[in-house]
C-alpha cells in the first residue's frame, strides 16, 4: 500500500504538506509555524526523492535495499578477488617510475616537482 512508488503515497505526502503549510499560515505562535516549516521542507523533500525513485525506478519495495550486498562484496568484491586484481595491475606497471606530483610554485613562478 505505502510502498516507494505508490500513488496513496504521493498523496499522502502532498495532503502533509498541506496541512504544514497551512499550520504556518494560521499560526500564532513562532515555535510552531518555524516547526511546521521545517517539516514541510522534510515532507517535500521525501516527495522530490520518491518522485525521482518513481521515475527511474531504483526501488520497487522497501524490502529491495536488504538484498543488496553487504561488506567486502560492496566494496569492490572478495578480498581474494582485489588481491589477484592488484598484482596483475602491478605487473603491467612493473618497470614504470611514478610522474613525480607538481607542488605549489616557486619563487621563480615555475612548478616545483
Amino acid at each position: 500500500m505505502l510502498e516507494p512508488q505508490s500513488t496513496v503515497l504521493f498523496a499522502l505526502l502532498v495532503v502533509m504538506f498541506g496541512a504544514l503549510m497551512w499550520r504556518i499560515v494560521v499560526g500564532r505562535r513562532i515555535v510552531l509555524r518555524v516547526l511546521a516549516a521545517g517539516l514541510a521542507f522534510v515532507t517535500a523533500m521525501l516527495f522530490g526523492v520518491l518522485g525521482v525513485n518513481r521515475y527511474y525506478g531504483y526501488y520497487q519495495t522497501w524490502g529491495r535495499d536488504a538484498d543488496r550486498p553487504r561488506g567486502p562484496e560492496r566494496r569492490g568484491g572478495h578480498p581474494a578477488a582485489r588481491d589477484q586484481a592488484r598484482r596483475r595491475h602491478a605487473g603491467r606497471h612493473a618497470g614504470r617510475q611514478p610522474r613525480p606530483a607538481l607542488s605549489w610554485p616557486s619563487s621563480r613562478g615555475t612548478w616545483c616537482g
